[in-house]
């Protein structure tokens, strides 16, 4: 029994170790934290049909002096879809948000967020979306 216990307890310190060095150096390679501004933090469609999908795009900014990176972008809903660089974006260079939003099955104001995850700090970077939906007779 010590000598199982022994084993686990040195196999859970090793898996330990081997996360503690992932982490360092995912931090020092992949993290390097720049800073980054967005042409704007809200777009409002205005009156929109529930027919068609909208588009409209972020332009965002490396204002830092490291490559940004943005690893995730997220919309608030399957309604709201957004497409980013996927390669860095080098000091004082630009990059496009596209967020989509599909009003379909919506009525009234809406209000969406789309949350871009980067290099960043914070990491967490917060656009808004918004329109007032009126139902298409069809």
């Amino acid at each position: 029994v010590n000598d199982t216990v022994e084993t686990t307890t040195n196999e859970i310190k090793k898996v330990e170790t081997i996360q503690k060095e992932v982490v360092q150096n995912t931090t020092a390679v992949v993290t390097e934290s720049t800073t980054m501004s967005v042409d704007r933090m809200i777009h409002d469609f205005g009156e929109i049909g529930d027919d068609k999908p909208v588009s409209t795009t972020f332009t965002i900014t490396n204002t830092g002096d490291k490559p940004l990176i943005l690893t995730q972008a997220k919309g608030s809903c399957g309604c709201t879809v957004p497409t980013y660089p996927k390669t860095p974006i080098a000091p004082g260079g630009t990059g496009d948000i596209e967020v989509s939003f599909n009003p379909k099955g919506k009525t009234g104001a809406q209000n969406k967020t789309v949350t871009l995850i980067a290099n960043t700090t914070p990491a967490n970077t917060v656009m808004n979306v918004k329109s007032v939906v009126n139902k298409i007779a069809q």
